[in-house]
């Protein structure tokens, strides 16, 4: 079942991490250094973001495309600004489809291994 929560948190995770990552690293940093520390920025945006919002979705399915997002929104965020130094908009837009792209691979893959979970009806469980 597609759960629109996941979709805004993976979107969220994204988007601020390119935020943070557009006013933490110079263009003057060298790549492997802008590149690692975007990817600790990443992190610690996610984390953030998801001790709240763990109760509305599941930890399980928040965290694990949360990762990969955050990674590499971060890397490649970080790389980006050192390589082009783009404007805050660029980055923006590619935190949200990096959010929303790996989390439709996350669901996409998910439903190949288990396929569509039908939702519970409250009579089943009486």
């Amino acid at each position: 079942m597609l759960k629109l929560s996941d979709y805004f948190v993976a979107v969220l995770i994204g988007s601020l991490s390119a935020i943070a990552i557009h006013f933490a690293v110079s263009p003057s940093w060298s790549m492997p250094t802008a590149m690692l520390a975007g990817m600790a920025l990443g992190m610690v945006v996610m984390t953030v973001i998801i001790l709240p919002f763990s109760l509305v979705g599941g930890i399980f399915e928040i965290i694990m495309p949360g990762m990969f997002i955050a990674n590499f929104a971060g890397m490649a965020g970080g790389m980006w600004i050192v390589a082009y130094t783009p404007s805050l908009n660029a980055l923006l837009a590619f935190g949200f489809l990096t959010g929303l792209l790996i989390n439709i691979v996350f669901n996409l893959y998910d439903r190949s291994l288990h396929g569509e979970i039908a939702p519970v009806k409250e009579d089943s469980l009486k």
